[in-house]
């Protein structure tokens, strides 16, 4: 059988009125793994995303987001492909770290991870073909979701 990933999310303070939230697989931060995978070819680039920002959030559904149906980078995702990491700047279209959410049978996989700047129709195409996949059991998975919301809604009340 198959090892299934584990998803939690952390958070951290921006200012005084935003904080962003990271992906963690497995008990490792989502910014660490892609700055542990970009390094040998992004040079400076590499890990150079930040979480998203409780801005997105005040528009979209944590949930739905998360399961692909979703975007704030565009109102329609493509093919269920979600930003997992914004840009260090905090803005999501500026330098995303984008993966497609598919559904297996009694699960959630993220796959298909591509940075569309450095994607197969720009002059330096960065591969990811090695990063990823990440399986999830849909319970665990939506569990975490449940437990972000609630995370966030505590933090929210401090603003």
């Amino acid at each position: 059988m198959e090892s299934l990933n584990r998803l939690s999310f952390e958070y951290s303070q921006v200012n005084s009125y935003r904080y962003s939230v990271t992906a963690v697989i497995d008990g490792i931060s989502i910014l660490e793994r892609v700055a542990a995978f970009e390094a040998p070819f992004a040079g400076g680039l590499a890990g150079a995303y930040g979480g998203l920002h409780n801005d997105d959030w005040r528009v979209l559904h944590l949930s739905k987001y998360f399961l692909g149906y979703c975007s704030p980078y565009d109102d329609a995702p493509r093919d269920r492909e979600i930003a997992v990491l914004a840009c260090g700047c905090g803005v999501v279209g500026c330098w995303p770290l984008l993966c497609r959410v598919g559904y297996p049978k009694d699960g959630i996989v993220w796959s298909k991870f591509r940075q569309p700047h450095r994607d197969a129709r720009s002059d330096e195409f960065w591969d990811y073909a090695g990063f990823g996949p990440f399986r999830f059991d849909r319970a665990q998975y939506l569990q975490a979701l449940a437990d972000a919301r609630e995370e966030i809604a505590n933090v929210e009340r401090m603003f």
